[in-house]
């Protein structure tokens, strides 16, 4: 008699767990939802992280945009340089170079300023602004 009480019992418990437990064609299920979730979510998370970036170089090239016409005005004329580092010490300027490259090309009374983007896993980016112009357009300087 215990034992086919015991039995009762299991068999109770063989049945709860089975009720509550999922199969592998349902995780798949879950998994195949959330990675298409996850592909919603990061598509404009990505736009949104370029659009950031742009950003910032347009408010560098403005920065180095100014810097030029101080320079023009206290020295009669614009300054080249060849990357970040080197626009910062010429330009008196603290830009960054994580995502972005930025040059300067000048003459007497010219000068384009130009960023490109340095990250390997986004498309290829430039912009640029000359002395004629007020805003950072897309693009590079010829």
């Amino acid at each position: 008699m215990i034992d086919l009480k015991n039995s009762l019992n299991k068999s109770k418990m063989a049945k709860l767990i089975n009720k509550h437990s999922m199969t592998l064609v349902e995780i798949m299920v879950v998994i195949v939802i959330l990675g298409i979730l996850g592909g919603l979510i990061i598509s404009p998370l990505r736009r949104t992280i370029i659009r950031s970036r742009d950003r910032e170089a347009i408010s560098s090239l403005m920065l180095i945009s100014t810097a030029q016409k101080i320079r023009l005005a206290e020295g009669d004329f614009y300054i080249s340089c060849n990357n970040t580092s080197d626009c910062n010490t010429q330009l008196n300027l603290n830009l960054r170079d994580t995502y972005w490259n930025y040059r300067v090309g000048a003459a007497s009374h010219v000068f384009c300023a130009q960023a490109d983007s340095t990250t390997a896993n986004s498309p290829q980016r430039s912009w640029r602004i000359r002395n004629s112009e007020n805003e950072p357009v897309s693009g590079s300087c010829p």
